[in-house]
């Protein structure tokens, strides 16, 4: 996948369709949709691919089963990287608000859940410690 970086979206697309069988084959392998989806998110990430013609060329060359998988992919790897974000964010404004962070802290935060890292956001305007920001009140 080194290939992609640098080049063109046609030039991505094009060695997709001529790497249909490959893509294939990985489609169909055990475990083969998890990596299929990492495939077409790194492409996503590291090129300026074309999402919907590769969408189409996939459908196309896979089936429609891959084009959901390629699309289910990204949409998780979206996801990951907004609470990744809205984690690192929070950690920055406990930093500003309450000093140096226990390692433990900082763990809890980027492995916490979405809904998690909401409510601690909405309590850290009110919070007197940090213990308040993730104690239920």
């Amino acid at each position: 996948m080194q290939f992609a970086r640098g080049r063109s979206s046609d030039e991505v697309i094009a060695a997709v369709a001529r790497w249909a069988q490959l893509v294939i084959a990985v489609f169909r392998a055990p475990s083969g949709r998890e990596a299929f989806a990492r495939v077409f998110s790194y492409l996503h990430r590291t090129t300026e691919v074309d999402l919907q013609r590769l969408r189409i060329v996939v459908a196309a060359t896979v089936g429609p089963e891959a084009e959901e998988t390629m699309i289910s992919g990204y949409d998780k790897m979206v996801a990951e990287e907004r609470a990744k974000g809205q984690a690192n964010m929070l950690l920055r404004l406990l930093q500003k608000r309450f000093g140096e962070l226990p390692p433990e802290i900082a763990t809890r935060v980027r492995t916490a859940s979405v809904p998690d890292l909401d409510r601690w956001t909405d309590r850290i305007l009110d919070a007197r410690s940090l213990a308040a920001v993730f104690t239920a009140q």
